[in-house]
């Protein structure tokens, strides 16, 4: 193996030569430090203290060859720096017991038969200067000259080594294995490395071209991997998998442009044995996953982490947010718990649009714990992908989905024919012509996530052009026992019968605007809360069976129903009970038996309740200036109540008879019974 440009290491074949200090002879010099130089047949040794630079005036290794550096400890690190004009060519063997820096401004090739086995590598075409590299600051910057710096080999350190190729044009086709240790892909002019044995990069990138691609397997078992650029594709395997047992790593992949994994790739960071799955971040001004690309970050004990293209909500702002996301039907992203654990975390966001069409799962352990969360939003939404958040042994996990404005329709032509504005006609992976202005979630999409998800769909985060309206157009139906949420900045219109089974639950929930609806509501569960709207729920077709809510517009709460199946109002979810503030009426009419276990409240409006059957009051019925009509019912107060004054109508069916509390004095309601003593 050569430590020279083959043309320089021809006449070193056979020399032993040694250098000490800044002197020395021969086609290299030490500038700092001390080092040695031994050449037997094939193979050249350099030992050197630590913080050693040499110069060389070209350092290639030739197939067959093996350039070692005797090092003093494994934290040991030495500086090789290349003057000529020729990129560095590894095509044979580089050994160290320590850390070997290579810059070479023209380049630095791995060849395809070459092996690195050190305890930390550098490679870059980028310069670092004397001072900065012996006061262990790792900045990298670009001359007018810099280079591709590209692996086609084998590159491996032991537990908890690093290995970071630097250079506008960062590509690996070959093996990077670094267990527990970093791995890192920096394209770009200008690198900060925090602290060369704990990467926290600081990547500036100040041209177009700068690119990191990784064609090959990158693999750092519990470690860290992170792959940054201007324009970031990967196409192979990108691995920090647990080996045994223990969390999966941590895998940031981060463009300043379009970030793609591409078809045929792996992103992997799961967790083995008691451990949960790691943490993946894909982040770029556009991300994109197509073909069958695979991203999984899951855990034998626990989910882990995907980020695709922001976090929660687009929140973070540690986490920067894409412009654009786009997930092919043919990709996966998974954050799964495998045995044991809750289900992780996945988001896919974009301050633009956001396209999903893949499979995304978050399921809890097949033995215990309880399903994950999932967010697919954007300030455009197209979803038509398959999610999954199911727990056999616990509970079910969430989807989010975060758009402006969002119609529930059969297609794009049911929901154009509804009032939605623009349509997203590109077959490409990202879309040229911008975000649409509303966003389309078709039924049978929220159907099949309804049977394995709780859904929430909310527009009160909404941007844009649009106010953040909820408008269900196509009847939605589904039979598992799932709760579907509506949050609205704007209104809600329920122009499509919304219809669940067993157990199911609707949320109803707008910041302002009303609520309305001219089809039917048929679920177990329903709260209707309008923060500063109406709630008018008067379709005669609704079947519920709980029901609450709070109102704060000139309409009121009105809720009718002509089934005669019977109807609570009291605890429904976030809700308890029927509130109206302001002028705003009350009136619930329903055909079957009405029970009252949470208070009905209007602050100034009327309060109606009509029940064609039976009515049992078992709270409190209070409007502070308006009129309490009870059509068809006797109205009936609270034991309290009638407590406070046993003359109120009704009293006489809810105090305890002389005959009973004689008996037992002790049941509530015998104080004000029985004669005084």
């Amino acid at each position: 193996m050569k430590a020279t440009h083959a043309r320089t290491a021809r006449g070193l074949l056979a020399a032993v030569l040694m250098l000490a200090g800044a002197g020395g002879a021969g086609a290299q010099t030490v500038v700092h430090g001390q080092a040695s130089f031994q050449q037997l047949g094939n193979v050249r040794s350099i030992t050197n203290t630590p913080g050693t630079i040499i110069q060389w005036p070209g350092f290639s290794i030739a197939a067959g060859e093996v350039t070692r550096f005797v090092q003093q400890s494994a934290t040991s690190t030495v500086l090789n720096r290349i003057t000529g004009q020729e990129p560095s060519l590894i095509l044979g063997a580089l050994e160290s017991n320590g850390r070997v820096f290579l810059v070479n401004p023209n380049g630095v090739l791995f060849g395809a038969g070459s092996r690195v086995d050190v305890n930390g590598l550098v490679a870059s075409s980028l310069a670092i200067s004397n001072s900065d590299f012996l006061a262990g600051k790792m900045n990298f910057s670009a001359g007018a000259v810099a280079g591709r710096v590209a692996n086609r080999g084998r590159i491996t350190t032991p537990d908890g080594g690093h290995v970071v190729l630097i250079a506008p044009d960062v590509q690996n086709s070959g093996l990077i294995q670094s267990p527990g240790g970093d791995v890192v892909l920096a394209a770009g002019r200008s690198v900060k490395l925090a602290d060369s044995a704990n990467p926290a990069l600081h990547v500036v990138v100040s041209a177009p071209q700068d690119q990191a691609v990784n064609l090959g397997q990158i693999v750092a078992q519990s470690g860290r991997i992170g792959i940054y650029g201007n324009l970031v594709n990967q196409r192979g395997l990108v691995s920090a998998d647990s080996a045994t047992v223990g969390a999966g790593g941590q895998i940031v992949l981060k463009a300043s442009g379009d970030l793609l994994l591409e078809a045929g790739s792996l992103t992997s960071a799961t967790g083995a044995g008691t451990g949960a799955g790691g943490t993946i971040h894909l982040l770029g001004e556009r991300v994109g996953l197509t073909g069958n690309a695979r991203v999984d970050a899951s855990g034998n004990a626990g989910g882990g982490t995907v980020l695709a293209g922001g976090d929660y909500r687009g929140q973070n702002p540690a986490v920067a947010n894409a412009k654009q996301v786009y997930v092919s039907a043919d990709a996966s992203i998974r954050a799964d718990a495998i045995e044991s654990g809750n289900g992780g975390k996945v988001i896919a966001w974009s301050d633009g649009i956001t396209r999903v069409y893949g499979s995304i799962s978050a399921r809890g352990g097949a033995r215990s714990g309880d399903g994950g969360f999932i967010e697919t939003s954007g300030h455009a939404l197209d979803m038509r992908g398959r999610v999954d958040t199911r727990a056999p042994n616990g509970r079910t996990g969430t989807l989010l989905l975060d758009p402006t404005n969002i119609y529930i329709a059969n297609d794009q032509a049911s929901a154009t024919g509804a009032g939605m504005v623009g349509t997203d006609s590109s077959a490409s992976t990202f879309v040229a012509s911008g975000a649409v202005g509303d966003s389309l979630l078709s039924v049978a999409t929220l159907q099949a996530a309804l049977a394995t998800s709780m859904v929430v769909v909310t527009t009160d985060n909404a941007a844009g052009t649009g106010a953040g309206i909820i408008q269900v157009v196509d009847p939605v139906t589904w039979t598992s026992d799932t709760s579907l949420a509506l949050h609205a900045n704007a209104g809600i219109r329920i122009n499509g019968a919304i219809s669940g089974g067993p157990g199911s639950r609707l949320e109803l929930r707008t910041a302002s605007g009303d609520i309305d609806q001219t089809a039917p509501i048929t679920v177990v569960t329903l709260s209707a809360r309008a923060d500063t709207g109406s709630v008018n729920l008067g379709h005669a077709g609704n079947q519920v069976q709980r029901l609450a809510g709070f109102a704060n517009g000139a309409g009121g709460f009105n809720f009718r129903s002509s089934s005669s199946a019977p109807l609570i109002i009291g605890n429904a979810g976030p809700e308890a009970g029927i509130t109206s503030l302001g002028n705003g009426p009350i009136d619930i009419d329903v055909a079957g038996d009405l029970t009252l276990q949470s208070p009905v409240s209007s602050q100034a409006g009327n309060i109606v309740l009509a029940s064609a059957a039976t009515f049992d009051n078992q709270s409190t019925v209070d409007s502070i200036s308006g009129r309490v009509t009870a059509q068809g019912i006797v109205l009936r107060p609270s034991l309290a109540d009638c407590m406070a004054d046993t003359a109120l109508a009704g009293c006489t069916a809810v105090l305890p008879t002389l005959a009973v509390c004689q008996e037992n004095p002790a049941i509530a309601g015998c104080s004000v019974v029985l004669p005084p003593r």
